[in-house]
């Protein structure tokens, strides 16, 4: 490898490994507090939150909900991510970036599979739409 290349390889490499421990610090540290909440707990809140949702439940809110649930979808999600990885390699020509927003995207996916995967809670249930 020449020179040159190690240079411009270091500074990217250091941010991700500082990125990973701070990941993997927080991780941790959610994973802790949430290990801390007892399941009785956690009923208790989604129950007084459910019965808050229910005293102000409307066709148009169900239909906000709706809206703001496809935002976090794989079909949403996906075409988005394809746009701006298309945005940065038109407009701005950023290889740096596209390869940023593909670590950050596939990091985030991987958090929240182990997490998912660790707490294994279901959703709780308000409307059976």
């Amino acid at each position: 490898m020449d020179k040159q290349l190690i240079k411009k390889l270091t500074f990217p490499i250091i941010v991700l490994i500082i990125g990973l421990v701070i990941i993997s610090l927080f991780t941790y540290i959610f994973v802790e507090m949430g290990e801390n909440l007892l399941a009785n707990e956690i009923r208790t809140f989604d129950s007084a939150i459910i019965e808050l949702l229910k005293t102000i439940e409307t066709d148009s809110l169900d239909q906000l909900m709706i809206f703001i649930t496809e935002l976090g979808s794989v079909w949403f999600l996906t075409t988005m991510s394809i746009l701006v990885i298309l945005l940065l390699w038109f407009r701005a020509k950023d290889k740096w970036g596209i390869v940023a927003f593909i670590v950050a995207i596939a990091g985030g996916g991987t958090i929240t599979k182990i997490l998912k995967h660790h707490y294994d809670r279901g959703r709780p249930s308000i409307n059976p739409i």
